[in-house]
């Protein structure tokens, strides 16, 4: 016999058990929004910069200079860009640590440049550890076809490395640590010569203007730095190996011993030549046009400070409604702490930042310096560009604070 009630009876139910089912969801997100949305980050402390280490010696510099190629653990995924990254199994180029280390009296310092996207803080501590100098900065040429997973922080695995893999993190390691002594085992006497020009090899992708610097410290016919300012992101995406970008390339094909490109006010500066090899020849060219002049260098001298770092800000990265829920998602692997460093080389002075420093960022700082240095604090504007939402604050994911702390530190330092 057909029950009509029976029936509406268990359809009401079923109505009753979907709603309920919905509500609990809905106070469960609501919840979770609510936990997520309350502040979990610790407040800075007001902490002022704290000397880590100062180096001093009178005497003269020698120099010396190595390249170690790193034994990229194949396959594994390429770094530089968002989810959905290849994972790749051979390189265009070879992939290399490059140093050059310098040595006053008892004091000596090295400087060793890795085909990365960055290097984080615990990688420059472990090499500086393992160096066996007195001191030393760690610098990424900022490839954006290099290879990832040597960085175990969560926002950075997902933004740019992609999944950690210790393996990665020990060979980064021990090729800048190869290079490291290499370089401090070829140590001699050579002549110094500096110099500074400018040359179109960006273009602004924010702002006003990228910074046209291009400045050369040449250590007889060992090795050089060079400091210019373009994105190495000319490699074609996806990429079909890895690749070292035009850094790589420069460093190849210049014949002045081995030669370190480091990124000065690179944040804003997007790099003109239509692929790595054209903006490689056009640095070269450029390389060739800075005169030189013999550098004075009767003493050696390195600090590095450690500044606190102000609060994480994600209110430019996500809608207002989850500026909160970012920021402490943010503050999970963001590091409080990060170390600026000032090296004089007799009248030659170069500040280390661990952060991408725009044009308008390192004018306002008012000193030569070099990008991605020692750790990465992920982009830097002056506060009345974030004030405003313009330039490349919209990627920066600390509050406007982050350039004054890093003024502090680099003060301290000089």
């Amino acid at each position: 016999m057909f029950c009509g009630q029976c029936g509406l009876n268990r359809e009401v139910h079923r109505r009753n058990r979907l709603k309920a089912a919905a509500m609990a969801a809905l106070l469960a997100a609501g919840g979770a929004y609510a936990l997520a949305s309350w502040n979990w980050c610790p407040r800075a402390t007001g902490s002022v910069p704290r000397v880590v280490s100062r180096l001093r010696s009178p005497g003269p510099v020698q120099a010396g200079a190595a390249a170690v190629e790193i034994a990229v653990p194949t396959p594994i995924v390429a770094a530089g860009y968002g989810p959905r990254r290849p994972e790749l199994s051979k390189s265009a180029l070879p992939l290399k640590a490059r140093a050059v280390v310098l040595k006053a009296g008892e004091v000596s310092f090295g400087l060793v440049a890795i085909d990365l996207l960055l290097v984080p803080d615990d990688v420059a501590s472990a090499v500086r550890s393992a160096s066996g100098l007195s001191d030393c900065w760690v610098v990424a040429t900022h490839s954006h076809s290099s290879f990832g997973g040597y960085d175990r922080r969560l926002v950075a695995q997902l933004a740019g490395t992609g999944r950690f893999r210790e393996d990665a993190r020990a060979a980064v390691v021990e090729a800048a640590v190869r290079a490291l002594r290499a370089a401090a085992a070829s140590v001699q006497a050579v002549e110094i010569s500096t110099g500074e020009g400018s040359a179109e090899l960006a273009v602004a992708r924010s702002g006003e203007a990228s910074d046209p610097k291009v400045r050369r410290v040449k250590f007889g016919s060992l090795g050089q730095w060079l400091l210019l300012a373009a994105h190495p992101t000319l490699v074609p995406r996806p990429a079909a190996a890895l690749d070292p970008d035009y850094p790589g390339r420069v460093s190849e094909r210049a014949d002045a011993g081995v030669t370190l490109v480091l990124q000065s006010a690179g944040a804003n500066a997007r790099a003109v030549g239509e692929g790595p090899e054209d903006e490689a020849s056009r640095v070269l060219a450029a390389l060739d046009a800075v005169a030189l002049a013999p550098l004075e260098a009767s003493g050696l001298s390195v600090t590095r400070v450690e500044v606190e770092l102000p609060s994480t800000d994600a209110s430019r990265l996500v809608p207002r409604l989850f500026a909160m829920p970012g920021r402490n998602f943010l503050c999970g692997s963001a590091p409080r702490v990060a170390e600026v460093g000032v090296l004089k080389l007799g009248a030659f002075e170069l500040a280390a930042v661990p952060a991408e420093v725009s044009a308008g960022a390192a004018q306002s700082l008012g000193v030569p310096l070099v990008s991605l240095a020692n750790g990465y604090a992920g982009y830097v504007e002056p506060a009345e560009v974030v004030d405003r939402g313009e330039g490349e604050s919209k990627r920066q994911y600390f509050s406007r604070e982050l350039l004054e702390a890093f003024r502090a530190g680099l003060t301290a330092a000089r």
